[in-house]
């Protein structure tokens, strides 16, 4: 079936392809079966850049076979569900990554007797700072 290679190649770039895309396309990118979604994104995402009068572009599979259109809209949702557009990490999703934050706001430490001050930009009860004189410091809120 001549069919058939196009619809696996679809089915595995589906996410670049525009499904409500009803205009022709002037332009095509010709991929092959092998190549990857990544690859496929980066083809089009310079032939996009290259003409910035292009709305879509039409995949070709072996030179022959139209696949579907890509937009730049698809290109965009496609790059955000891969994680590699402006999208914060992790966002949304309940997880976190190790280490410590890196969005800090300063904590200011004093002691009570001396009134010395300490800023830090976190809190961590195992390593609160001490007063060279009259030992551990007060979180002052």
């Amino acid at each position: 079936m001549a069919d058939e290679p196009v619809t696996d190649v679809r089915e595995r770039l589906g996410s670049l392809i525009d499904d409500l895309w009803d205009r022709p396309c002037d332009v095509c990118v010709d991929i092959s079966a092998e190549d990857e979604a990544i690859e496929v994104g980066g083809l089009v995402q310079e032939r996009l850049s290259a003409d910035p009068s292009l709305a879509a572009v039409m995949l070709r599979l072996d030179k022959t076979h139209d696949v579907g259109p890509v937009t730049r809209r698809s290109l965009a949702v496609a790059e955000g569900l891969a994680g590699s557009g402006g999208a914060e990490t992790a966002v949304g999703d309940g997880a976190e990554l190790p280490g410590r934050s890196t969005r800090f706001r300063v904590i200011e430490f004093s002691c009570p007797d001396c009134h010395a001050r300490v800023l830090r930009s976190y809190y961590d009860e195992r390593c609160l700072p001490l007063c060279p004189d009259h030992g551990v410091m007060e979180l002052v809120r």
